[in-house]
């Protein structure tokens, strides 16, 4: 079972690089609105770090224990297993399900890149050939890449943290007194770097857009009155 979870987790490190890699250069600074906010320059990388070596430590558990004569191997145990043995890790339904919500985001995501172009950067920006997109993932949201990535990101974290997981079951890091705790707290830290860091710019965002196009964007409004979840908000 251990060896059947290698490809899902490589596949939500590939779902978190394409959730948080710039599809396009930066945008230069004479397109820019406003100054570049940690959400562009210091998130992206740390999200990056934290998902990338919490899955390699599983992926090289999981390798490893299966050479455990090896001397390697034996080190690489040692340093990665400190709790349950490696057997422990292995896909639960809710591993699954998030899996799923996982690749769902970062799908929908780069169906946002595609849309958009090279319109599409991190930066909030006006470029000269810019357009306005109504099709895709925006006849349904006006900023599905937002919700998308939020989809995305909350699934690997639930990938990485559940009952199956290296981090939960062999780390040691998530010690069943504190587990529950820390889990939370993570959490709680994610939704309110979404609050502080990502809601601001969707007002910021539909206010440009509805400087540049005018009715075109009132008309759109109009029928995609929804920001991130259809039907909610």
């Amino acid at each position: 079972m251990s060896l059947l979870k290698i490809p899902f987790s490589l596949s939500i490190l590939w779902a978190v690089k394409t959730i948080v890699t710039a599809p396009q250069p930066p945008a230069r600074p004479t397109e820019r609105v406003g100054p570049i906010g940690l959400e562009v320059y210091l998130l992206p990388p740390v999200i990056k770090a934290c998902f990338y070596l919490t899955g390699l430590a599983e992926i090289a558990s999981i390798l490893t224990n299966h050479f455990p004569e090896n001397v390697i191997s034996r080190g690489i145990l040692a340093l990665l297993v400190n709790s349950s043995p490696v057997d422990r890790i292995q896909i639960t339904w809710p591993f699954f399900i998030a899996w799923i919500c996982c690749l769902s985001g970062a799908y929908i995501r780069r169906q946002c890149y595609k849309a958009l172009g090279e319109s599409f950067t991190f930066e909030i920006s006006l470029r000269k050939n810019h357009t306005l997109v109504t099709s895709g993932p925006y006849a349904f949201v006006r900023h599905p890449s937002y919700s998308s990535a939020a989809l995305g990101l909350y699934g690997a974290f639930v990938c990485q943290t559940t009952s199956g997981a290296w981090l939960r079951e062999c780390s040691g890091i998530l010690q069943p007194a504190w587990a529950g705790w820390l889990i939370g707290m993570g959490w709680v830290l994610a939704a309110a770097i979404f609050v502080v860091a990502i809601v601001p710019r969707l007002d910021k965002e539909d206010r440009i857009m509805k400087g540049r196009f005018g009715a075109e964007w009132d008309q759109w409004a109009m029928k995609v009155p929804y920001k991130l979840i259809p039907m909610v908000f």
